[in-house]
């Protein structure tokens, strides 16, 4: 018998001893349930119990931000008339943005909470900035109501106020900090030498040291079929 003959009989007992442990993990792993997941672009909605801030648009105006009547978008001279519109702020899954500058914009919070997004051309952010840390959960028919009331949140939405997109939408990104006790999400009035009178949106991480702030249920998605909004935002 030959010597390699000799060795695979020898393991023989050892191998069928370990078979039903990888079958029992192999089982184990293929039962895990997957992470509910969006597709397609999107608009956002700030999520709350306050009716004031409920149903505002999440706009690109520097950071992120809920009380604007429009993002700051920027387009090149050259392209005259094929420059987007800039009216809305899109995101992909994930939340970077949509638009068509060479390299794209990411999302991100920063170590004090502020969600904002790298500049056009730059990969730069703060030192310690979180780049993961969101969910999305689907929304479903009980998802729209008060808790404790039969009523729906839009029947306090301003429909003739286009800072607000009153429809319910489809679900809600949340965000809690990788590794971290600390979750959940804030509107924040902006400096007081800010000329704005909307709210700054803030991740709640082990930095976030604002006061006088508005608790989030999370951000609202709503589907966007149309075509690119920007350039790229500023």
């Amino acid at each position: 018998m030959m010597l390699h003959q000799v060795v695979l009989l020898a393991a023989l007992p050892f191998l069928a001893s370990t078979t039903p442990v990888v079958e029992k993990l192999h089982v184990r792993a293929t039962n895990a349930a997957p992470k509910p997941t969006i597709s397609g672009l999107f608009t956002l909605t700030a999520a709350s119990r306050n009716r004031t801030i409920n149903h505002l648009k999440v706009e690109a105006l520097g950071n992120l931000y809920v009380g604007s009547s429009g993002p700051a978008t920027y387009c090149p001279e050259f392209l005259g008339e094929f420059c987007p519109p800039g009216d809305e702020t899109v995101f992909y899954p994930g939340l970077d943005l949509d638009v068509l500058v060479p390299g794209g914009q990411q999302t991100y919070v920063a170590p004090d909470g502020l969600v904002s997004y790298t500049r056009a051309h730059t990969t730069f952010m703060p030192i310690g900035s979180y780049t993961n840390g969101w969910s999305w959960t689907p929304y479903n028919s009980s998802s729209y109501h008060y808790p404790g009331s039969g009523r729906h949140w839009y029947h306090h939405c301003p429909f003739n106020d286009t800072r607000y997109d009153c429809d319910h939408g489809t679900g809600i990104y949340t965000f809690k900090s990788p590794d971290e006790e600390q979750g959940g999400m804030m509107a924040c009035p902006p400096p007081a030498s800010a000329a704005q009178n909307g709210f700054d949106i803030y991740g709640i991480t082990p930095g976030f040291v604002r006061e006088g702030c508005v608790r989030l249920d999370g951000l609202r998605t709503h589907p966007y079929t149309g075509l690119v909004q920007a350039w790229q935002y500023i």
